[in-house]
């Protein structure tokens, strides 16, 4: 079940199917225009963890992507 949409056009989906012990959903990318799908990471948390891990993001979303800083700047509100 897709969640999320990239500025580049991946879908974020969580397969809803297959819940892991603790209850958390794996997740796993659609690349750009229905391409593919990579898994992603068993949960959100660790998906989160892997965008900022430079081979985990080479691996999830593939070799044209690089890795984010591991910090948190929330967008300027419009005025």
């Amino acid at each position: 079940m897709p969640f999320a949409r990239s500025e580049n056009g991946e879908y974020l989906a969580w397969d809803v199917a297959h819940r892991n012990p603790e209850g958390e959903l794996p997740i796993y990318i659609i690349t750009s225009r229905m391409g593919g799908i990579r898994y992603g990471a068993n949960d959100l948390y660790q998906f989160v963890k892997n965008c900022s891990d430079s081979a985990a993001v080479k691996t999830m979303f593939g070799p044209g992507y690089d890795s984010l800083p591991p910090i948190f700047e929330p967008l300027p509100l419009a005025t």
